[in-house]
């Protein structure tokens, strides 16, 4: 039989004689394209879309009919709805953009963020002819939400000798794989240390213990002035002020001096009770 897909013409001269003269005549045969293929849209596939996109990719079957016209949609069921799919390109969409922290998928249901693969299944048509094809999705994270915390107190009293200022603060990140960097400001920033515990906590503590009896541990005396921010490599959280009072402790020596320069009293035998012997000075910082 002919086969359109293989020849699409054939030539054949015919010569006639009635033995003393011949004519010859070429006739061509072309052959008409008739729809007697199956679209061919292949095996399964699978795709990783990073949250907040909506292309997924463009898939496209095959067709040996040199006249086929292939049309693509997606059929109901599994996560079908969320996808649009370009019924001449055969380009697939999310209809709207998934985000990976809040499950975007409903046929592979997990137990949290992320843990959800979309499945939608695609249908090529010639016409007459049909091809499916399954596409599993899976939503990846992406750095998009920003980090949250609370402070204990912005206001504390840290007792001189003593570091801790604001210890296990919580912060609330749901985005996987983030680096967070505590970050210092304001007048007194040098003089602490802000540590990371993983990247769930953060603790603000002075480098080293301060001195209430000096006077001058920060920039206006005993009270000192820092802000504490985090960064998660893409987002910056909000900035926490804090204002700490250094307080004092019972950590200085008394020191007695007498009145007389040489330290020594001289009093009479039988002196009455309660006679002061002398007037000397009691020294000691601490309040």
């Amino acid at each position: 039989p002919f086969d359109a897909e293989t020849t699409t013409s054939y030539t054949y001269e015919v010569q006639i004689s009635d033995g003393t003269t011949t004519d010859t005549e070429v006739f061509t045969i072309t052959i008409n394209d008739v729809n007697d293929n199956n679209p061919d849209y292949g095996n399964a596939d699978t795709a990783n879309v990073a949250e907040n996109t909506q292309t997924v990719g463009t898939y496209t079957a095959t067709d040996a009919d040199i006249t086929a016209d292939l049309t693509y949609s997606i059929v109901a069921g599994d996560d079908g709805a969320l996808f649009s799919i370009d019924p001449d390109t055969g380009e697939l969409t999310f209809a709207t953009a998934p985000d990976y922290d809040n499950d975007p998928c409903d046929a592979n249901t997990g137990t949290g963020p992320g843990t959800d693969e979309c499945v939608v299944t695609l249908e090529v048509t010639d016409g007459t002819n049909t091809d499916t094809k399954i596409i599993t999705v899976t939503v990846t994270d992406a750095n998009d939400q920003t980090p949250t915390y609370s402070a204990g107190s912005t206001t504390p009293t840290v007792t001189e000798g003593d570091t801790a200022v604001d210890s296990n603060v919580a912060i609330t990140d749901t985005d996987s794989g983030d680096a967070n960097e505590c970050n210092l400001g304001g007048d007194d920033s040098d003089l602490f240390t802000c540590t990371l515990t993983g990247q769930t906590a953060y603790s603000l503590s002075f480098t080293n213990t301060p001195d209430y009896d000096s006077g001058t541990a920060c920039d206006s005396g005993n009270t000192c002035d820092v802000t504490v921010t985090i960064f998660d490599g893409v987002n910056t959280g909000g900035t926490i002020a804090y204002t700490i009072t250094i307080g004092d402790a019972n950590d200085q020596t008394p020191v007695y001096e007498a009145a007389d320069a040489d330290d020594l009293i001289t009093v009479n035998e039988n002196i009455g009770v309660d006679t002061s012997v002398d007037d000397g000075t009691i020294t000691d910082s601490d309040t």
